[in-house]
């Protein structure tokens, strides 16, 4: 078969725009493995985006092309007329409003087609259950004369009895089931969670069968924590597996399935206190020679710069930051939605606010309120301005430091210590629950070990 020129332009047209989509949903779901989704949830996302894409190819539309009536005409009618539940609709509607946020945000369409996307109102089912009847009658229907019919009837009694999902049923081997506990071991519950398992495999790894009725605290000592502590697990993992014991062991005390409670008497090990990396005076000053002030991303960026080293913000709180969270009569920075949902107020000093003010004029009105904004003047995003900050740190010939947004988050706190700040206030610039970490700053940075050794060192007073 011959193609005319004008066929076979199209035919790579179309191959072009098979292979973007095809790319972009392979980038996105890339993505929510980063982000640590469920391999179950990944492939839910990518049945959708793969029928999403047939149907965009069967009516000639492209990521290039894309319109936002192209989802709530086209997708919503289409599968309305198609049958489809509302649920699988709404669906639908909420992997396309990840898909292609992402995919603006990566700078990958001019604009977000899925934001005035909306889920279609569906009548909630009722909760379907059985009555003592028709669970009498239900259980009589399979013929326990046969293999298959006591299987059957096992497993009706099984979901009845615990309530465990099918999943969870189905993945159910004989030595999950603790017949002398009456337990019976989910290592994979929904959302992948573990339970028992390392509890059980390391007694399994030493050939000794657990018997609750016997356990000891010394029992757990050897086999549990020392096998960890034999194979050199970190500190915090140890530590993470023992509180599951614990809270384990004080749930089979509360149901009376052992006579004390062990858990009580588990301690959690000694961890190390990891040295934490900030920048010296000098190396933020070379940090700050980096970015091109002539350039609008390079004054954005050493404006950002200076933003995280005065105020210790998160990477995600300064890209959130709006024009009106600017208190510009208090000098102060309105975090909305800080760790945990918390908000507070952060104070910035005059040097700051100058570079703010500096930034803002030549950001200029824009239809956005973001502050931190592109070129094209959407919002920032957290990839490209790391890429940034790494990028300086090469061109500024940095070693041993990681030069990150946390790293001017660390680096704040040791200046501000080293100035004579106090914990407490610390405490609350940097949005944390606890003083456990601020006390960890002001154990690292109270004093300046090489200014301190420097005046007292026993050598150079000896003048040797």
């Amino acid at each position: 078969m011959v193609h005319t020129k004008s066929q076979t332009h199209l035919i790579s047209t179309d191959t072009a725009a098979r292979s973007e989509f095809r790319e972009a949903i392979r980038l996105f779901l890339l993505d929510c493995r980063f982000r640590n989704l469920t391999d179950e949830t990944i492939r839910g996302y990518h049945v959708h985006l793969h029928q999403l894409q047939l149907d965009l190819e069967k009516w000639d539309i492209s990521l290039a092309t894309i319109h936002p009536h192209d989802l709530s005409r086209h997708m919503i009618v289409h599968m309305l007329d198609s049958g489809s539940a509302a649920a699988t609709i709404n669906g639908r509607i909420r992997v396309c409003q990840q898909f292609f946020k992402f995919l603006y945000l990566e700078g990958k369409i001019a604009f977000n087609v899925a934001t005035g996307l909306k889920p279609i109102k569906s009548s909630r089912r009722p909760l379907h259950t059985f009555t003592p009847d028709q669970i009498s009658l239900l259980l009589k229907q399979p013929d326990r004369r046969l293999p298959k019919g006591i299987r059957d009837y096992a497993i009706m009694l099984v979901l009845l009895d615990t309530g465990i999902r099918l999943a969870e049923l189905s993945q159910l081997k004989v030595s999950d089931i603790m017949e002398e506990e009456c337990l019976i071991a989910i290592h994979q519950g929904k959302g992948r969670k573990s339970r028992l398992n390392d509890f059980q495999k390391a007694f399994a790894e030493m050939q000794i069968p657990i018997d609750f009725s016997t356990l000891t605290y010394n029992d757990i000592k050897q086999y549990f924590i020392g096998n960890m502590l034999d194979r050199k697990l970190a500190g915090n993992t140890i530590n993470g597996r023992i509180k599951s014991c614990k809270a384990f062991l004080q749930f089979l005390y509360r149901e009376h399935a052992i006579a004390t409670n062990l858990g009580e008497q588990l301690k959690l090990v000694k961890t190390e206190q990891k040295m934490i990396c900030t920048f010296t005076k000098h190396q933020i000053v070379t940090l700050l020679e980096q970015p091109d002030r002539h350039t609008f991303v390079g004054l954005r960026d050493y404006t950002m710069m200076l933003v995280l080293l005065e105020t210790g913000l998160r990477l995600k709180e300064i890209l959130d930051l709006r024009m009106d969270d600017i208190r510009w009569a208090d000098h102060e920075l309105f975090i909305h939605n800080g760790k945990g949902n918390k908000a507070r107020r952060v104070p910035f000093q005059q040097t700051c606010a100058n570079a703010l003010r500096h930034y803002i004029r030549e950001r200029g009105d824009l239809k956005t309120d973001v502050l931190f904004v592109t070129v094209n003047h959407t919002r920032l995003h957290s990839r490209t301005f790391q890429e940034n900050l790494n990028d300086y740190g090469k061109s500024a010939s940095l070693r041993g430091v990681r030069v990150s947004p946390h790293t001017f988050r660390h680096s704040m706190s040791k200046f501000y210590i080293l100035n004579g700040g106090d914990a407490f206030t610390l405490q609350q610039i940097l949005g944390h629950s606890t003083l456990d970490m601020v006390r960890h700053y002001v154990q690292l940075f109270r004093s300046d070990v090489q200014q301190q050794h420097r005046k007292f060192s026993p050598v150079e007073n000896m003048r040797i």
